[in-house]
Parts: structure tokens; sequence; C-alpha cells
């Protein structure tokens, strides 16, 4: 489902499943939803982005709320972020969300790029893979990341990771704040 340039948007109780894009996306693609866009009690499970990035969901230039959502199995072949790629967007908030066996080049569960307000609360990034670095999440330009009561565990960077790549890469952000988190036996095996 690819979605542009409209004012607001809710996704709840929807399964994308087995899709792919030929570009970015696998399940879901939005760009440019003005006022918000929310995605809730949904499943994205086993999509693909063939080209880049976003093997469950693709998101630019919208605010976005995800709530109690599941993305398992996704890929972004040849791109970064398997669960979510995320780009230019002023506020992402995600909530009891499980991120589970996702794969990509980068951020096997997530990667986020200039992003004014980013907080991840309550929920698990488990057994991603990046194949080439940043096994978990890859956070870049973000001005402020909470990060509160989430389960790490299991993610690995396989082939060309460098000495820094873990479970999170960070660069280039204003403040961090993590509390009431477990990170555990994640692995950095290419540095």
């Amino acid at each position: 489902l690819g979605i542009n340039r409209i004012e607001q948007i809710a996704v709840i109780h929807v399964w994308f499943t087995a899709n792919n894009a030929l570009g970015s996306g696998g399940g879901l693609t939005v760009e440019r939803a003005t006022r918000a866009l929310k995605i809730e009690n949904t499943t994205f499970v086993n999509n693909t982005a063939i080209r880049h990035g976003g093997g469950g969901s693709w998101l630019r230039n919208t605010v976005c709320f995800i709530k109690d959502t599941l993305f398992e199995g996704n890929l972004a072949n040849n791109g970064v972020g398997g669960g979510v790629e995320g780009y230019d967007m002023r506020i992402l908030v995600i909530l009891n969300t499980k991120f589970l066996n996702n794969r990509a080049n980068t951020a096997g569960a997530m990667e986020l790029i200039e992003i004014e307000l980013l907080i991840v609360s309550i929920s698990q990034f488990l057994t991603n893979n990046g194949t080439r670095s940043s096994s978990c999440l890859y956070f870049s330009y973000i001005q402020n990341v909470t990060l509160r009561k989430l389960e790490i565990s299991k993610n690995q960077a396989t082939l060309q990771a460098t000495d820094i790549d873990g479970a999170i890469y960070l660069q280039f952000c204003r403040r961090l704040v993590v509390s009431d988190c477990i990170f555990f036996k994640n692995k950095n095996k290419g540095g």
C-alpha cells in the first residue's frame, strides 16, 4: 500500500503479509502525511523491499505513532531497515511493538534518519540481522531520543560490521535517554 500526500491516516487491525515492493516499503509506504499517521494493532510479516529500505514499512516526512504492532520476518533486500525505514520525520513514537527476525544490509529492525523526536517504549527487538552493519537499530541526526523499557536481544551484524556496530548504532544525535532497558547477547561478527 503506497500513500503520498495525505493529511491524516489511520492503519488499524491490518495485516501486511508476503508483499513485495520493487523500491521501498514492502508492506506500507507513507510519504507526506501532513498531520499524523497512526499504525495500531497491525501486523507486518514476510514483506520485502527489493531495491531499497523498509521491508515492512517506509515512512517519510510525517508524524507517526506505532502501537501494539508486530514487524516479523521482513526483508530490505539491498537496503536498510528490515522492519522500518524512517526519514525526515518530525515525531516518531513506538509503543508496545515487537520487531522479530527482520533482515537488512544495515539495521535489521529499523533505520531512522533526520527525526526531531523519537520515543520507543515497552517494545522488543529480538533476533534481527544487519548483514553488513548495525544488527538491530541505526539512528542518525535525531534531535531527541528516548528509549524506555526495551528488550534488545540476540540481534547480530554479520559480514562487514565495524568495531562500533552492535545492537544500536547512533550518530549525530543531540540528546539520548536510555532507561530500564535490557541488552542481551547482541553480536557483531564482522568487526
